[in-house]
């Protein structure tokens, strides 16, 4: 062939080529964009209410599949609606199904990296083993949760105060008395004290709930009474709609108090008042079909009462006996229906499988063609993205990063420290020496906090010649002398630009911790050290 024709043939294989790049390249911009789209969407699902009626259970779970289906998705807008799916699915009573979906939650929130998001689903789903009394699986969703995130560690007020309450209901069913106590009171003091949600007043009426169990079954009736008389008038026990979505959080387990409480000041078999509140329990209970939460609610009172010699837990024992029975044949049940469920699932799982096939198999010409470009696009994105969190000069934390990690230090409501530094007499250096001496001044101060920036200290550029240190609460008691340290070691700089120049630091430290504003307490004491001779520290 001829050079011209291998130039022809070079020049269309290098127009397909691009051509194709330009479509992938089209394709996973638009993908991007409808992500981002799509996000305000997910937001206004999740956000509402869980529905009352059938009718509207259905119709928002429709919608939710939907958007599952044909939207384009990041990973945690996935995750939030496959759980929103299986809190739907759980209303239903359809269980098998929920457990599938929140499974692919937490693939989704799992992958996406949002930590507190992942702790909440496993806490949900600890709850529901919890309810449903299969107490080592509700222990490992509670272990899970604790390797993603630390329960002190927790951003999120809510999610912080849920995890303690269902730390506390496991030492609870564990007779761990002591321990579910210190748990639900940690978690009611973190809605007191930093809660701000519109659910506040329905998981402050759980947990103190959930603590009046701990008074009831430890003989302190009278704080226990004190809570359940405290919201006998609440809206979330006296209406009955709210009982579908609060029955086994907080309605039995408010009806089960009661019943101790009544059993305590009970006689005799004859105890009218006694006889009325466990009738009414056990009524609402096989009502609900809580059958194992009622016998082993009866099966603690007969136990705690009998040792008291109050006869009247005699009339226990032939409910007792039927529940057993009950139970068993349920259990029988469950199983046949999930045997059948699994058949289902693996049908739809094969579904799956080969529609993905399908599809995948109509982008690979271009994922091949265009996996060069896209790897140097996403080289170039993850300078850009380091760049932006980058002083250029000091190769520090840049300011709008300290912003960012200051604010998540006040919402985890743990002591942090401030250390506010500035470089003293710098605007001199830059007008005596020029700014390339005032660059490399800069530069220097950057290397020696980078070498301090380790795990629980951070280093970031404040602007200008002004630095600062964040400091997390496993390190506050070496501050000082890291301040210290830094302050020595600048001093001790020598300057090629000039012999036997010492330039020094001013620094300033506080501590605190939520909404305490110790960058400003840091930088009067900055500006303290500054006015009394520089070269100094000055600190709360």
């Amino acid at each position: 062939m001829t050079k011209t024709t291998n130039r022809k043939i070079l020049v269309t294989v290098l127009i397909v080529m691009g051509i194709l790049i330009a479509l992938q390249t089209f394709y996973e911009v638009k993908n991007y964009l409808d992500k981002v789209a799509n996000q305000k969407k997910v937001h206004n699902i999740v956000n509402h209410r869980i529905p009352q009626s059938e009718e509207e259970l259905q119709e928002q779970l429709d919608q939710v599949l939907d958007c599952i289906e044909t939207m384009s998705l990041t990973d945690r807008d996935k995750g939030l609606l496959y759980e929103r799916a299986s809190m739907i699915y759980r209303a239903q009573s359809e269980m098998i199904t929920y457990y599938r979906y929140t499974g692919y939650a937490l693939y989704y929130l799992e992958q996406s990296g949002e930590k507190d998001d992942t702790v909440k689903l496993y806490m949900d789903l600890a709850n529901s083993y919890i309810d449903n009394f299969s107490f080592e699986r509700a222990e490992e969703m509670i272990t899970h949760a604790m390797q993603v995130e630390q329960f002190d560690e927790i951003a999120d007020s809510q999610i912080k105060s849920l995890a303690y309450r269902m730390q506390g209901m496991m030492h609870f069913y564990r007779k761990e008395y002591n321990l579910s106590e210190q748990a639900l009171e940690k978690s009611l003091e973190l809605i007191n004290r930093s809660y701000n949600d519109l659910y506040e007043n329905t998981d402050r009426l759980m947990t103190e709930v959930a603590l009046a169990r701990v008074y009831a079954v430890t003989g302190r009736y009278d704080k226990a009474a004190d809570i359940v008389d405290a919201y006998k008038e609440s809206s979330l026990v006296a209406r009955p709609i709210y009982h579908d979505a609060l029955m086994k959080d907080l309605i039995l387990p408010y009806y089960e108090v009661k019943c101790y409480i009544a059993l305590a000041n009970a006689t005799d078999l004859n105890d009218e008042a006694a006889r009325a509140e466990i009738n009414k329990y056990i009524i609402l209970c096989e009502r609900e079909s809580c059958e194992k939460q009622e016998l082993n609610s009866l099966l603690m009172m007969e136990k705690q009462f009998r040792a008291q010699g109050k006869e009247i837990t005699k009339e226990f024992q032939a409910t007792i006996q039927k529940l057993y029975v009950r139970l068993f044949d349920a259990q029988n049940e469950d199983y046949a229906r999930l045997i059948a469920g699994q058949v289902d699932d693996s049908k739809l799982v094969m579904e799956h499988q080969e529609k993905y096939k399908q599809e995948n198999s109509t982008r690979v010409i271009y994922m091949i063609a265009s996996a060069l470009l896209i790897a140097i696009l996403i080289v170039i994105f993850f300078i850009i993205i380091g760049n932006s969190q980058t002083d250029g000069l000091t190769k520090l934390r840049a300011r709008k990063v300290f912003d960012h990690d200051l604010e998540r230090a006040k919402r985890t409501l743990n002591t942090y420290g401030i250390v506010m530094m500035d470089i003293d007499n710098f605007k001199s250096v830059n007008d005596t020496y020029g700014h390339p001496a005032g660059d490399r001044v800069l530069v220097r101060l950057g290397k020696i906090l980078r070498k301090f920036a380790k795990g629980q200290v951070r280093a970031y550029r404040y602007g200008g010649e002004e630095f600062v240190l964040l400091v997390s609460k496993d390190a506050l008691g070496t501050v000082d002398e890291i301040a210290e340290r830094i302050r020595k070691l600048f001093e001790a700089q020598i300057w090629d630009f000039q012999d036997g120049l010492t330039i020094t630091l001013s620094m300033g430290i506080a501590k605190g911790e939520g909404r305490d504003d110790v960058v400003k307490r840091a930088d009067d004491h900055l500006y303290h050290s500054k006015k009394n001779g520089k070269n100094r520290i000055t600190k709360d």
